[in-house]
């Protein structure tokens, strides 16, 4: 069985033998074709089966080599599927079916459609990390992809379309309240916003300002950047690699 090979529930996949009817046919071939055939009729070699339709990923043993109970003989798969490694302080935004986008270093424009599968209990550390193993199952089967692939995934929290966006370095805050300077014939102007979800980079606008409104940055002496900076976003994300 090659690896590659596509499979069916069922198929058989090798045929194995014990030591023992390994010895017992070899002994048999000293006494002749009748006796090899005598005794292959009365031992036969154990089929292993295919538990799943799927393909063969890894074939672990040659013919004719011994192996024990804790080797794999054959691996295969009926869907790959890809583990990121979470952070635990963003495990909060993270949910099974989950919408996710999968981007493979190999093939960096081709984008996959894909979901939250399963969410690790156990947490790994490395290096003083805390992070979580997420099992995310792209919806579409890629004959591209091959385990051990290096991906990247964008976990979507929230998606909304045609809603005002700022970047987090206008917003300030006042008492744990958000609040932006906005130019009113030509001096600033404090301006208390609600805001929506965030990407991180940017924050949705909920109310207190216009689409055509212009934010002001302080800078250092009080100098003023004054700059247009609404604009569309598609979803609210993290990431995990």
């Amino acid at each position: 069985m090659v690896e590659g090979k596509k499979v069916r529930k069922g198929d058989i996949l090798a045929w194995v033998s014990s030591t023992e009817r390994a010895v017992l046919i070899d002994s048999a071939r000293a006494q002749g074709p009748d006796e090899v055939k005598k005794w292959e009729e009365i031992y036969k070699p154990t089929p292993i089966i295919a538990p799943l339709s799927g393909t063969i990923i890894l074939r672990g043993i040659e013919p004719g080599q011994t192996f024990t109970t804790s080797d794999a003989i054959l691996v295969m798969a009926d869907r790959l599927t890809v583990r990121a490694q979470v952070d635990e302080t963003d495990l909060a935004q993270i949910r099974l079916q989950q919408k996710a986008l999968v981007v493979l270093d190999a093939y960096p424009d081709k984008i996959l459609d894909a979901k939250v599968n399963q969410i690790a209990y156990e947490a790994r550390t490395v290096n003083n990390v805390t992070t979580y193993t997420i099992d995310v199952l792209p919806l579409e089967k890629a004959d591209f992809i091959r385990s051990g692939m290096t991906v990247n995934v964008t976990f979507i929290g929230e998606t909304k379309e045609g809603i005002l966006v700022i970047p987090n370095e206008f917003i300030k805050y006042e008492a744990g309240k958000p609040y932006v300077q906005v130019k009113v014939d030509a001096k600033p102007e404090t301006r208390h916003i609600t805001l929506g979800i965030t990407d991180g980079k940017s924050t949705e606008v909920l109310a207190g300002l216009e689409e055509k409104e212009t934010v002001m940055l302080a800078q250092a002496k009080d100098a003023k950047i004054k700059s247009n900076i609404f604009s569309t976003p598609g979803a609210s994300s993290g990431r995990g690699r």
